[in-house]
């Protein structure tokens, strides 16, 4: 793979969740993570086309065809799907899964790899409501729908 060859819409995933290194992420989290590196393409050669067509939903922009992508990734043993102790689910890559997304990772292009950390790590650090705040303002679209109010 090439730093500008387009990916399936799996292996954009699996980069997606390759950085957290096994930190789960929340729907929520991988909703807008996927959206931020699919749309910020131009900060990332490889990683900007469109694998997924968010919608406006109730906490901002969704596509259920991420959930879909998770499902297959894990009936493949590379995701694990949990739930924490308030029924919310979690989704991490188990130690193939991961072994798989770091190879992805690795043949990156230096840019499209550097975007893909940054991008993740900015989302673990957000709490639910800076991350919707966040979203919200920059995608103003993808708020008519929520549910949530700041």
């Amino acid at each position: 793979m090439g730093g500008s060859e387009n990916l399936s819409r799996r292996e954009f995933v699996l980069i997606g969740l390759a950085p957290a290194q096994g930190c789960p992420h929340i729907p929520v989290q991988v909703q807008k993570l996927f959206l931020l590196l699919q749309a910020r393409g131009s900060q990332s050669p490889a990683l900007g086309h469109a694998y997924f067509d968010f919608k406006p939903c109730h906490f901002g922009p969704f596509d259920k065809f991420v959930h879909v992508e998770l499902e297959g990734l894990q009936n493949q043993g590379w995701v694990e799907v949990s739930f924490d102790s308030s029924g919310l689910k979690n989704y991490r890559l188990t130690p193939e899964g991961q072994l798989e997304a770091n190879k992805l990772l690795d043949e990156l292009d230096s840019r499209s790899r550097k975007f893909a950390v940054a991008v993740s790590e900015w989302i673990h650090r957000q709490t639910f409501f800076n991350l919707l705040n966040t979203i919200y303002h920059h995608f103003p679209d993808m708020a008519v729908n929520s549910v949530f109010r700041s």
